[in-house]
């Protein structure tokens, strides 16, 4: 279950990622790539406004580069213990 209380996190301009990425499911972040802001414009308009809704886009770019980053590590590790 999950309960909020406060969204100010998470839907702040400038709220930083607070915990590091440790899992996160394949489909479900196929989902959130997948979101455009038209989508997220007609779901979350009448409670969001325009800066929140540009947030939480750039959370997920923000994301989407310490994936990247964690899977390059990941992938020099394997190289380097394979040899």
């Amino acid at each position: 279950n999950l309960i909020l209380i406060d969204h100010t996190e998470a839907f702040g301009p400038d709220t930083p990622i607070s915990r590091p990425l440790r899992r996160i499911e394949g489909d479900y972040w196929d989902r959130v790539l997948a979101l455009t802001r038209k989508d997220l414009d007609a779901k979350l308009r009448p409670w969001l406004d325009e800066n929140q809704i540009a947030a939480i886009l750039d959370r997920r770019e923000r994301m989407k580069a310490e994936i990247a980053r964690r899977t390059s590590a990941l992938a020099r590790a394997a190289r380097i213990s394979t040899r």
